[in-house]
């Protein structure tokens, strides 16, 4: 005789007996020994059934570095079941989330219209389709023309009505470059007494936060009387910073060569500017040369 037991609608139990019609066949009834050894091994087979086959493995695919505004971009999230059940997804109770800063911001439950939430509402495409899969078609969503606020860490939960699981978390940053940098010496009237003149840099509307270096690419010497400054500040989500150097004027005929740089660190993301101060002799004056034309330097 043979004894089929379900376990979880995925793994099948067969426990058989010996049932060959003799008569003079005598069936010793089974100790308690016997049954409790039956019953930890028929517990065994449905945890470890249940549990390892069904488990789904899920990765994420997240952009790390966008540019504000750029055009829209794919967050992937890729699971597989071990044992996948030839039942539908709908009778499988799939369903996949992501959350945004532990805020759920995207839900598909097989069988219905994706939908988006909290921050992302409006901002995706609900329509788009990664596979052709019935089981893989909405997993991954697409955001129209990111921008910065939606720089965070995002993850994926994968579930069904037997299991679940939450895939690692990946930060995306959405940056944003200045919208305007200058460098320049601002003018003003020096006198015998106090020869130093000023190079200032600025950029504004950056995120996330920056930081700039302005400096001489001559050798300067302790009697120059070299100080730097460097303020920042933050409106509206938005950094502002300039940098500025001042300098005693050697009143000789070298010309000296400044460098800006602003850097995003988070964006890998430089831009860099240079002038040139051209003393005329007169530690009174000087002439310079225009700023160079930016250039800037984007690793995604």
């Amino acid at each position: 005789r043979t004894v089929v037991i379900e376990v979880c609608s995925r793994a099948t139990l067969y426990v058989l007996s010996d049932d060959r019609g003799d008569k003079h066949t005598k069936m010793t009834p089974p100790s308690a020994v016997h049954i409790l050894n039956s019953i930890l091994l028929v517990l065994t087979f449905i945890i470890t059934g249940c549990l390892s086959q069904s488990k789904p493995t899920v990765t994420i695919q997240v952009p790390s570095i966008v540019k504000n505004g750029s055009e829209s971009i794919v967050l992937d999230c890729l699971y597989e079941f071990d044992k996948w059940n030839p039942l539908t997804p709908e009778d499988e109770g799939l369903v996949v989330k992501w959350y945004f800063k532990d805020t759920l911001v995207y839900q598909w439950i097989a069988g219905n219209p994706p939908q988006a939430a909290s921050l992302l509402t409006n901002r995706l495409n609900l329509e788009y389709t990664i596979s052709n899969e019935p089981a893989q078609k909405y997993r991954a969503m697409q955001i129209v023309t990111p921008t910065s606020e939606l720089s965070g860490e995002y993850y994926c939960f994968v579930g069904s009505f037997n299991s679940e699981s939450t895939s690692i978390r990946k930060k995306m940053t959405v940056y944003v470059p200045e919208t305007q940098m200058l460098l320049y010496a601002p003018r003003r009237t020096t006198t015998e007494v106090d020869r130093k003149f000023e190079v200032r840099c600025e950029a504004e509307g950056v995120y996330p936060e920056p930081n700039m270096t302005i400096s001489s690419r001559e050798r300067l010497e302790a009697s120059d009387d070299v100080s730097v400054h460097i303020e920042t500040t933050n409106i509206d989500g938005l950094y502002n910073i300039q940098a500025w150097i001042e300098m005693v004027d050697r009143g000789d005929s070298n010309p000296i060569t400044f460098d800006c740089i602003l850097r995003i660190p988070e964006a890998n993301y430089t831009v860099h500017k240079s002038i040139i101060y051209y003393p005329n002799g007169d530690s009174n004056s000087g002439s310079w040369l225009a700023p160079t034309t930016a250039f800037l330097l984007v690793i995604t």
